[in-house]
């Protein structure tokens, strides 16, 4: 693991020693930049209380995270899951361990309960490898054959394999369905729904059942989405009463009516 690496997952641990002090910083300084996802999320999330979230993809819990903030600076109760076992372990349960209105759980999301093959890259455990982690098989044969996965190897001093497949390894996960998953922690609503699961948010999006639950806003990685799919992600939305803007490479949804 490189340096840098070293260095931020220090630092993350570091926080998740909270006696009140980060609390403090982030409601007296923290204001999401204009144009940002977290821009659009502030503006909805305004005035709702209590505020429920839940997080698909939690990976450390602070590196590029769009939650961590607001977890700090707001009475935000949410659910966080992450299905890699050792980034749940080692990194997420630090990152929140004294975060009492957090709930964090070591599984995946998907239309069913069960087993289910996590791909990951077999080579490096830093958060660009883990932040990789996908349902979607060809999202990372994608990373790689594009070269970003070696260029990050070779900052590592990490050999380069000569086939796709040595590059990648997968983690059996166990899955659950966001109705159960909310039923099992009594929310009884969604202000938010956060998802980034390379590749994959669309197929989540689809298992909602938008008769029963309605986030207020859905925030999800839209760049590893064909057009197609995304054009249908959109349709589907919409045709639910959301608006959805698009913010380089993810985008948000939020509901104009019932």
């Amino acid at each position: 693991m490189a340096f840098k690496e070293k260095l931020k997952r220090f630092r993350a641990n570091l926080l998740g020693i909270d006696p009140g002090l980060m609390s403090v910083k982030y409601k007296l300084s923290y204001k999401p930049k204009p144009e940002t996802i977290e821009h659009l999320i502030n503006e909805h999330a305004k005035g709702k209380k209590p505020f429920y979230f839940l997080q698909i993809g939690g990976n450390d819990g602070f590196i590029k995270d769009p939650i961590f903030k607001f977890v700090k600076k707001y009475p935000w109760k949410g659910i966080i899951v992450e299905p890699q076992k050792e980034v749940f372990n080692g990194n997420l349960k630090k990152t929140y361990r004294f975060e009492k209105k957090v709930i964090l759980e070591n599984l995946a999301i998907a239309d069913k309960t069960g087993p289910k093959k996590l791909w990951k890259i077999a080579l490096s455990d830093s958060r660009w490898a883990t932040g990789l982690a996908s349902f979607n098989r060809d999202t990372l044969v994608y990373q790689i054959e594009r070269n970003y996965v070696s260029d990050r190897l070779k900052r590592e001093g990490i050999a380069i394999p000569d086939k796709v497949e040595d590059f990648l390894t997968y983690e059996e996960v166990n899955c659950t369905t966001i109705s159960d998953l909310l039923k099992k922690h009594q929310f009884e609503k969604l202000d938010l729904l956060q998802i980034d699961t390379e590749g994959y948010d669309f197929e989540i999006i689809k298992t909602i059942d938008f008769s029963v639950l309605k986030p207020l806003m859905i925030s999800f990685e839209s760049e590893h989405l064909s057009d197609s799919d995304y054009k249908a992600c959109k349709d589907l939305l919409s045709s639910h009463g959301y608006q959805i803007k698009r913010i380089d490479r993810d985008s948000v949804a939020w509901l104009t009516k019932n």
